[in-house]
């Protein structure tokens, strides 16, 4: 754990390096995580992390979702602009979901405030995830 807890804290890191610039931010991470087990018909329903900058999930055990049920297992990250979807443009990029399928190895970071789910699990075992809040504490 104390490995795993080091590299995410380094990505995390480097995430808010990139994105506060390191000249400007001179604040502490703090982190709490724990550990999921998602047994079939498991799933979260719509959720933000208050009180947080940054949330993950790292995938200890994929449980080899079942692939003709769609969207198995898939974390869910929503467009926070409520009115982006009635947007008619080319292409039509705005207002859609984006889904990640769990892959054991993969870490994903995104904003906290980003309203966010787990579609139910339906694989052959289990899927294994460690999931995280980061805040950042002034200096």
């Amino acid at each position: 754990m104390r490995e795993i807890g080091g590299w995410i804290m380094d990505c995390v890191r480097r995430i808010v390096e990139a994105t506060a610039r390191p000249d400007r931010f001179r604040g502490k991470l703090s982190a709490v995580g724990w550990a999921s087990v998602c047994r079939t018909g498991n799933y979260n329903a719509p959720h933000i992390h208050p009180e947080s900058a940054w949330s993950g999930v790292y995938y200890v055990d994929s449980g080899d979702p079942d692939h003709t049920i769609p969207f198995s297992s898939c974390l869910e990250l929503l467009d926070p602009r409520s009115a982006a979807g009635g947007v008619n443009t080319p292409g039509d990029p705005f207002g859609h979901p984006v889904r990640i399928a769990p892959l054991a190895g993969l870490l994903i970071l995104f904003p906290s405030w980003l309203t966010h789910w787990f579609h139910p699990h339906a694989g052959r075992r289990e899927r294994i995830a460690i999931s995280f809040n980061v805040a950042i504490a002034g200096e």
